[in-house]
């Protein structure tokens, strides 16, 4: 399964009206990462890509394994994509 996340509202993948109307921000990019996926019978699945736009000022939290070093496989023989997260600030 791709871009699995069970932690908002314990659902899979949440509706970007939904996250909209319930938090202080705007959705300004979801979509599959490509060329993620590792090598073999077991290749993983596709990450996600998601960038959010904070409407108000207030904490926020990341939640990944493994960064920055790599995940690896079932296997253990190839590395994954790791996490990424970039903090923007307003002026």
């Amino acid at each position: 399964m791709d871009a699995v996340d069970t932690l908002y509202a314990n659902t899979r993948n949440n509706p970007i009206e939904d996250i909209e109307s319930h938090l202080p921000l705007r959705v300004s990019r979801y979509e599959l990462r490509e060329d993620v996926c590792g090598a073999g019978e077991w290749r993983g699945g596709f990450g996600s890509i998601r960038e959010f736009e904070y409407l108000s000022d207030g904490p926020a939290a990341v939640e990944g394994k493994g960064a920055p070093f790599f995940t690896v496989g079932l296997s253990w023989r190839h590395e994954a994509a790791s996490l990424a997260s970039t903090r923007a600030s307003r002026r």
